[in-house]
Formats: structure tokens, C-alpha cells, sequence
């Protein structure tokens, strides 16, 4: 089945759950319509501050939440960028959400000027609907070298609104005692009584006093509809990271429907997608669940056209209004503020001494259809010209026929795809002409793999699979399709595991303890008894401290805390 056709199924499927009686017939993904009060996604954003030096890591975790209601997931990637006042990004990144969340650091750049910055996360979906309705939170980063950024820019009348503070109901936080001693451990109690599920989305950060402003850090998204009936040009992520866009004639520009594209990415770990465009010359294409950047190769072919792809931006640029406010730091901000710069300069003075390579060598993987049924190492048989002399002398299984090559043995099994053409890859990346694959000079070949049974891929049947790879990755000399280039993808963010940030800096550390966020957990989960216990270490640095716990009630739609604060003494 088309993937995109699927995906049409699955929201179908959704609106379906709503007894709409307007919705319209439709038969490609690109023209669902979106219908007021309709599919909405939300996203709230908790960090552990709202004060931070350049160089350090926002701990974030992102609640995400639909008004449907259905066990199948819809949106599963969120994107999230630190932004100036004006919508510049600073950092983008693109993380899995799990369940109903999405968490992980965003690490600020070091040359970041002094101001006020801004989160702000969305989904793929959320893309379709006004900026207004993304998620944001505000932020102050401190850079001690620098001047404050310049916030000169256009200003709507009305100002920031914050989300609404209020106390976790029937929610305690109970300590051992109230006053500690530097690295001494604290221990925890957290309890509630709420079982009827009000309050959910916990997270748990303990900070300085006066590192985190409650009243002015969640932003309240004004959500706008599109306009009923306006078509949807972003789907739905559902099935992990996508890749979307248009082909084009080159000619006249204009779409061009039923256009095969195909997705190669290199490497070790190859992987291969393969659609068809729809009416509008819409693609949509999966990308593996990988991390980092990687170098995709894409193609489109249609008859013999002269085509150009066009990919959708990954991350928004539309402008945002964020009705920007001036910065400013009250008096015990800016005491808190001097010493959260302190000690990050002096953690990443350390970090940099004891760093150490953990480069990972990336190791040689499998083919994106797994374990070819054969694999053949072109030196451990005797010089061939061609691929197509290798296939004659040395495949029994294909048959050179005099119009295409064709399956000649299949083990003895049936194959219903037999009729099909082979699909061709040189370095994972798809030849049409079979001419020219079959005149591939043997001596630039390290193996050929083979798949002798029936294959699909995306949209497209294949009798089986016969897949080249050179020995210097040059795709044997073989010229890439007309219609196909190369560029850099940004995958899934290589995120660290940030519950529990005591472990920055184990007991047995020689440098000094200047944590600026003693604990973050992002997955505070009450057992039966509503009951849960934490126990941390504070740092080397004395003052007040609190424990703030962060939730939002069921409705997604009130930003709740409880805390309490203790004190390290010199």
C-alpha cells in the first residue's frame, strides 16, 4: 500500500472518531481538508530555569497532546529551536515524541549576545495552522563578554501572555530536614492523592532560588485555524522523521503527478524508499529512525522528463509576533545570574581538560531489505568483464533476457512478482537504465547482493533485487540519473539522557561541584501508593535552593508547581 495512501487512512480514520458529516471525498493525502476546531495538536514546554549562560544546556521536556481520542499516533516528531525575539534561530532540532512527550537539552551557543531568547517546538502537522499556535517559552541568557541583544523590532500592541501558575492540588514535598551541608545527599518524598488522573506531565528540577521565574516563562499560544476547508500541505509524522515535497517540470514548472521518486541513504547503513507523486506532485517519503546528519540521495523520474524536486524546508521559517518584552533582570536576578555565569564557565573550563574522544566507528551494516538471499565478492572469482558477463557466467538465478533481465530460479517457490521488474541499486542509490547497469565494469565492483524473491518498496512491485556496491563508493563510474542530487538531512538530535542531571558530576569527580541544576527528571511516575522518592547530592555552592515540580491538568490547558525550598550552608 502507498504510504501516503496510508497515512490518508489513518487521519481518515481519526475524523472519523468526530461523525463528520462535511468532510469532503477525497483520494489524495494533500487535499484533506482541515476543518475548523478539527485535529489541533498542543504542545506546553517545562525547563528547569529561566536563566542560563551561554554554553550551557537547557533541560526541556515538551508535553504534546491532540484533541482525539485514539490509541493510533499522529504527529511522533517534535521540532524544537532556540530563536531570537525576531524568529532567528539559534538552534533547531528534531526529537522522537515518546507517548505524550518530548525531552532532551538544547545547548546553548557560546556567542550567543546577552537577551532574551525563545523555545519553540511544533510538530509537522502544526505547520498547517498560524505560528501563533506553536509552542513557546521564554528564556534569559547570560553572556558576561557581550552587550544585550539588540531587540529592536516590530512589536504588536498587545503584550506577552503567560500561561496561568497555579498549586499542584493535593500534592506534597517532603524532606528529611531543611538545611544541608555541601555534597551532602538529600532525600525526597513526593506524594498525591491524584488518582483520578487531574494533574499529568510531571517533571521535577531543583535550582537556585531565583533561577526560575514561574510567572514568566510559559507563553500562551493563541491558536488561529487555517479557515475551514483550506487544504493541509504538511501530513502527519506518524510513523517517525519524513521527508516531503514537489516535482516539477522542469520545462513549464508546473507539478507533475505519478512521478516515481526514490530516497537512497548512503553509507554503511544504507536504506531505500521509493513513492509515486500525487495530483499535485506531492511526495512524501520516510526517513530511518537514525540520529545526527546524514547525506541523502533523491530522483524523480517520469517517462523521460526533465524534472525538478523541490523539498519542503524541514524546519519552519515563517515569521512569528512573540509582542516582545524588553530585557531585564530584577536585583536577586542578577546575584543569581552572576553566579549561574560563574559556575558555567568554570564546568566547562573542567570539561574541556578531561574530555575525551568517544568518536564511534561507525560499523558496516545491512542492506535496507536485511540479509541478501546471496552475497558475491566479485575478487574471489575470475575476471569478468561487465556485470552483465558476472550475472550470465555466475547467477544462475537471472535470466538475461533479450528485453529485460528476468528471474529465471526462484528456489523452487512461486513468485507472484515475477512479472516485475528487478529493482537496480548501485551504492543504494536506484538505475533505471538497464543498459548501463548491466555495463558496470566488474573490476570497480566490491560485491553484488541478490534478492531472488518478490519485493516492495513504497509504491513499487519488484521481481527481486540486484544491488551493487563499488569498492571507493563512487558508483562505479556509473553517472548519476538526470534528475536525482544529493543534500544534507538533518535526522533525529543526538540527544543525552537527562534524567537525573546529578550524574554531571559523580562523587568521585576531582573538579568542583557548580551545578547550576542540582536534579531534572522529565518521567516522574507515581506508583501505586502515589508515592515517589528522589535522592541527589547538593553542590559545593551554599544559598537556598528549591525543588519545583511542574505538571499540567489532564485538559493540557493549566501550567501547575508545587515546591519547596532547603539550605545549603558554608
Amino acid at each position: 500500500m502507498n504510504k501516503s495512501t496510508h497515512i490518508l487512512y489513518t487521519v481518515v480514520f481519526l475524523l472519523s472518531l468526530f461523525k463528520i458529516t462535511a468532510a469532503q471525498e477525497v483520494k489524495q493525502p494533500s487535499h484533506i481538508p482541515i476543518m475548523s476546531n478539527m485535529l489541533h495538536e498542543e504542545v506546553t514546554l517545562f525547563t528547569d530555569r529561566s536563566i542560563y549562560a551561554v554554553g550551557e544546556d537547557i533541560f526541556l521536556q515538551a508535553n504534546y497532546r491532540k484533541n482525539i481520542v485514539s490509541d493510533r499516533e499522529f504527529s511522533t516528531v517534535l521540532y524544537v529551536e532556540l530563536i531570537k525575539p525576531d524568529g532567528m534561530p539559534v538552534q533547531q532540532l528534531k526529537w522522537p515524541i515518546d507517548g505524550n512527550k518530548a525531552v532532551g537539552t538544547v545547548q546553548i551557543p557560546n556567542n550567543l549576545l546577552t537577551g532574551i531568547y525563545y523555545l519553540k517546538a511544533y510538530t509537522r502537522w502544526m505547520r498547517n495552522y498560524p505560528t501563533e499556535s506553536y509552542a513557546y517559552s521564554q528564556v534569559k541568557i547570560i553572556n558576561p563578554t557581550s552587550p544585550v541583544l539588540n531587540q529592536n523590532h516590530k512589536r504588536s500592541e498587545d503584550s506577552i501572555k503567560y500561561c496561568e501558575v497555579s498549586e499542584i492540588p493535593n500534592f506534597e514535598i517532603n524532606l528529611d530536614k531543611l538545611k544541608y551541608l555541601p555534597g551532602e545527599r538529600i532525600n525526597v518524598e513526593l506524594k498525591t492523592d491524584n488518582n483520578s488522573g487531574q494533574v499529568n506531565n510531571y517533571c521535577v528540577a531543583v535550582v537556585k532560588e531565583g533561577a526560575k521565574n514561574l510567572t514568566e516563562t510559559c507563553i500562551i499560544q493563541n491558536y488561529k485555524n487555517p479557515g475551514e476547508g483550506e487544504d493541509a500541505y504538511f501530513m502527519p509524522e506518524i510513523n517517525g522523521l519524513a521527508i516531503s515535497g514537489t516535482v516539477l517540470n522542469s520545462t513549464d514548472k508546473q507539478p507533475v503527478d505519478n512521478a516515481l521518486v526514490s530516497l537512497a541513504l548512503l553509507g554503511k547503513n544504507p536504506v531505500f524508499e521509493i513513492v509515486y507523486t500525487d495530483i499535485k506532485g506531492r511526495f512524501y517519503l520516510q526517513v530511518p529512525d537514525k540520529t545526527g546528519a546524514d547525506e541523502l540521495f533523491i530522483n524523480a523520474e517520469k517517462n523521460d522528463l526533465n524534472l525538478t524536486i523541490e523539498i519542503d524546508l524541514d524546519f519552519c521559517n515563517r515569521a512569528v509576533n512573540l509582542n516582545h518584552v524588553e530585557f531585564s533582570l530584577s536585583e536577586k536576578e542578577k546575584l543569581v545570574a552572576e553566579e549561574i555565569c560563574i559556575n558555567a564557565q568554570i564546568n566547562q573550563l573542567f570539561e574541556s581538560v578531561s574530555e575525551l574522544d568517544n568518536t564511534n566507528v561507525e560499523k558496516d551494516g545491512v542492506s535496507f531489505f536485511g540479509e541478501p538471499d546471496k552475497t558475491f565478492y566479485t575478487e574471489e572469482y575470475i575476471d569478468l568483464v561487465s556485470i552483465k558477463d558476472f550475472i550470465h557466467e555466475l547467477i544462475p538465478e537471472i535470466k538475461n533476457a533479450k528485453e529485460k533481465l528476468t528471474l529465471f530460479s526462484n528456489n523452487g517457490q512461486i513468485n507472484s512478482l515475477r512479472s516485475q521488474p528487478f529493482l537496480l541499486l548501485v551504492d543504494n542509490v536506484s538505475i533505471s537504465d538497464e543498459d548501463v547497469f548491466l555495463n558496470i565494469i566488474t573490476s570497480k565492483v566490491e560485491r553484488i547482493e541478490l534478492i531472488n524473491s518478490g519485493y516492495i518498496v513504497g509504491d513499487q512491485a519488484y521481481c527481486g533485487i540486484i544491488s551493487v556496491f563499488s569498492k571507493n563508493n563512487d558508483m562505479a563510474g556509473v553517472e548519476l540519473p538526470k534528475n536525482g542530487m544529493f543534500f544534507k538531512c538533518a535526522l533525529l538530535d543526538k540527544n543525552k539522557k537527562v534524567i537525573g542531571a546529578e550524574s554531571e558530576n559523580p562523587a568521585d569527580s576531582i573538579s568542583p561541584d557548580r551545578r547550576n541544576c542540582l536534579f531534572w527528571d522529565s518521567n516522574l511516575i507515581f506508583n501505586d501508593a502515589l508515592t515517589q522518592y528522589y535522592s541527589f547530592s547538593t553542590s559545593d555552592i551554599p544559598g537556598t535552593y528549591q525543588i519545583i515540580v511542574h505538571g499540567i491538568d489532564k485538559n493540557g490547558e493549566e501550567y501547575q508547581v508545587s515546591k519547596i525550598s532547603f539550605e545549603v550552608e558554608k
